[in-house]
């Protein structure tokens, strides 16, 4: 059985508030709950029920926590109220708390709801508590000493020497000495050496009554911050203190105050701290002619694909690396900032030359291209950097080949820059622009950089409806048995057809989707129209006789119909999922087609950001007789004594090596390197890019077992696919 506690939530979200009952229920209360979103059904809530706590939002559509708050006040009523609502501002907060609200809790960070709303509710017995001991100090000794000895707060009596008479329980825990190693001790013997106590003593006596903070001193030397409320002459000759300690509540602001503006994780400022010091920059560059400054976006390429292989807690830990490593990267006088989820920002402050932002973005990636080692994990991040530069135009940087705004709020080479907000999104755009080019790079914020983020960020949204409007579709390019001149299988490669703009080339909505997650939707898609379609072939094929049910060894009538496998390309970020195979399990069960008739393709990049979590998935994989192969082979790092150890069918020659083989001997002798090492890892070979007989002849030379590229078909249709694999050809 719960605590019981009656809760009136000022709230228009049930999900919200939904989520709150379930942090309240795991707090142990067993809870009688109203929501009310307005101040009509807030007064009548009042006027029902005896509510023990208010959890307001800050900002509903027709009320507000401050008009809430207002409306408790105005029914002379007292309760805990506790704002529970998103980011606002420092200035909001504060004034909250000042117009009398107990505490703020953000949405986000509802890991503090309980222990908040347990103190508050202590402070709201210890209110109580006052109130009764005032009450009874007008009735009768009896009754006040009653209040005195189980008061929650600390309550103490003394004479006119400013001594303890008698201090009641809650005292003796505060200054953490008995009661009777107290009596006849001087007040000010615990107060901090800073308190005046004679000058105070003397006025509290004239005046009658006092009230204040300060801090008491308690007998292992800690230090407690209270609030006292004293009245002078209760009984002739002597004097009441009641005491309140308010060091815990001090600290919750204090922290209120400093997660507003630092980030949680790192210690690092937040983008409204970091946005603060822009605009201090760029207010002294308006008023000063020679004052120069820069701001540096960075973003962690990869990051997804490490956060999804290793967890959550992996992540956290790179990103805290991270963040160490880019302060040994700037200047003193520089502000690094965390801004985002694997988003950093540095304010370049007070340059002499525009090149020194430059100069701190190559640091960075110096200092990237070393190992991270994480729970004793090997990792590598590389980082895509765009700058937004705010330089005076002088005569001595007049040909700079940098854009440069002009310190007036315009550039001469890019769109007006004018607030604080203006120069961290274009150094973002310049980032993004970096990103595209492969990312590990730098790129400079420029005029066209804009029009080019506007026109990507319609792609983007254009992107997350195509799967919903059907506008993707399949080709299949066809994969030759070198051998015996026929189709062994065919590669699944995604179209767009763009409503307005036609076909939308692979290269340039891929990097989009992956960008934007819509990949993980976009490649499930993929994976299951290519399974369906590979299996309607098998049926088609059985239909006419032409393949045995027995399908899994690739046993075809007379040998004339090869076994034909389906390859789907895997993005790093797909690859990182943890339910990529239980959704794999469930196509092939749809689909009826055994695990032997699919090949996944994996760029050697992704295998090698996070391989020890590869291993594990490539092993489950193996387990149901998936295929696997490495795309793009010798493009990216792989390590080959991990190689080995991953079980890997097929290396996938990238195209780049193929076109080149017959003009230059160094791409022969790359491509023969990797088929001999393919074989002695007992790997069969794709060639990709396959354009000519004489490349065809040196492959056959080579012994390379498979290729598909132009020379037999460019990517097809799923009709024109069908009408290929049905006429059995063969080169």
């Amino acid at each position: 059985m719960g605590r019981p506690l009656r809760v009136l939530m000022v709230e228009d979200s049930e999900d919200d508030a939904l989520l709150l009952l379930r942090e309240l229920k795991r707090g142990g209360y067993d809870l009688t709950v109203e929501r009310v979103d307005n101040p009509e059904s807030m007064k009548n809530a009042l006027q029902r029920e005896n509510w023990e706590l208010i959890l307001a939002d800050y900002a509903l559509p027709q009320f507000s926590a401050p008009q809430a708050l207002a409306v408790m006040q105005q029914m002379g009523l007292d309760l805990p109220f506790i704002i529970v609502s998103g980011q606002i501002g420092e200035d909001a907060a504060i004034a909250a708390m000042k117009a009398g609200a107990h505490d703020y809790v953000m949405k986000d960070y509802l890991a503090r709801l309980i222990p908040a709303i347990d103190r508050e509710l202590r402070e709201f017995a210890g209110r109580r508590s006052r109130l009764l001991a005032e009450k009874a100090m007008q009735a009768n000794e009896r009754q006040l000493r009653a209040v005195f000895d189980c008061a929650l707060d600390a309550m103490a009596i003394f004479n006119d020497l400013g001594q303890f008479t008698n201090v009641n329980p809650a005292a003796c825990t505060l200054l953490g000495l008995a009661k009777e190693d107290l009596i006849g001790q001087p007040i000010y013997k615990y107060m901090e050496s800073t308190c005046d106590f004679k000058t105070a003593f003397t006025k509290f006596r004239t005046v009658g009554r006092d009230t204040g903070e300060l801090k008491i001193i308690r007998s292992d030397g800690t230090i407690r911050e209270v609030e006292y409320s004293a009245s002078a002459n209760f009984i002739s000759g002597l004097h009441l203190a009641v005491v309140h300690d308010v060091t815990d509540r001090n600290k919750d602001r204090e922290q209120l105050l400093y997660n507003a503006f630092y980030d949680p994780l790192t210690g690092l400022p937040n983008e409204a701290w970091f946005l603060n010091g822009l605009g201090r920059s760029l207010r002294q560059s308006k008023r000063r002619p020679h004052y120069g400054f820069a701001v540096l976006f960075i973003d962690l390429d990869r990051f997804s694909i490490i956060k999804y292989s290793f967890g959550h807690l992996v992540g956290d830990l790179l990103l805290n690396a991270t963040a160490r490593r880019l302060g040994t990267c700037i200047r003193p006088k520089d502000t690094l900032a965390r801004v985002g989820t694997d988003e950093f920002a540095i304010l370049v402050d007070e340059i002499d030359d525009p090149a020194t932002a430059l100069a701190i973005a190559d640091r960075i990636h110096k200092e990237l291209t070393l190992p991270f080692q994480i729970n004793g994990h090997d990792m590598f991040s590389t980082a895509s950097i765009g700058i937004a530069i705010n330089f005076p135009q002088t005569p001595e940087y007049s040909q700079t080949q940098l854009p440069l705004n002009n310190g007036n709020g315009t550039e001469s080479s890019s769109s007006s820059l004018e607030r604080p907000e203006d120069f961290l999104r274009a150094a973002d755009t310049a980032m993004y622009h970096a990103k595209t080019m492969g990312g590990g790079r730098t790129a400079v914020f420029e005029r066209q950089m804009h029009s080019g983020a506007l026109a990507m960020l319609q792609l983007e949204t254009d992107l997350r409806l195509a799967l919903k409007r059907q506008e993707l579709l399949l080709y299949y390019q066809p994969i030759i048995d070198l051998k015996t001149g026929q189709i062994a299988g065919f590669e699944a490669l995604v179209r767009w057809q763009h409503p307005r703009r036609g076909f939308v080339l692979p290269g340039e909505f891929i990097p989009v989707a992956e960008g934007t997650g819509s990949i993980v939707p976009m490649g499930a898609w993929v994976l299951e129209e290519a399974c369906r379609q590979l299996q309607q072939w098998y049926e088609r094929w059985e239909s006419l006789g032409l393949i045995l049910p027995n399908r899994e060894r690739g046993e075809g009538v007379g040998g004339s119909v090869p076994f034909l496998t389906m390859s789907v390309n895997v993005a790093g970020v797909q690859f990182g999922n943890p339910g990529l195979v239980d959704y794999i399990d469930q196509i092939l069960q749809q689909t009826g087609l055994t695990g032997s008739c699919l090949k996944l393709e994996i760029t050697e990049t992704a295998i090698m950001a996070a391989a020890e979590s590869a291993a594990s998935l490539l092993h489950q994989l193996k387990k149901r007789q998936i295929q696997l192969s490495i795309d793009d082979f010798g493009t990216g790092y792989s390590s080959l004594s991990r190689l080995q150890r991953l079980p890997i069918d097929t290396l996938k020659i990238d195209r780049s090596f193929v076109s080149r083989m017959s003009s230059e001997a160094e791409s022969l002798e790359i491509v023969r390197t990797c088929i001999d090492l393919a074989h002695n890892l007992d790997m069969d070979v794709v060639a990709e890019g396959v354009e000519t007989l004489e490349q065809l002849a040196q492959l056959r030379a080579l012994q390379c077992e498979s290729g598909q590229g132009y020379l037999f078909s460019r990517p097809v249709d799923a009709t024109t696919a069908t009408a290929l694999l049905m006429s059995m050809p063969q080169w």
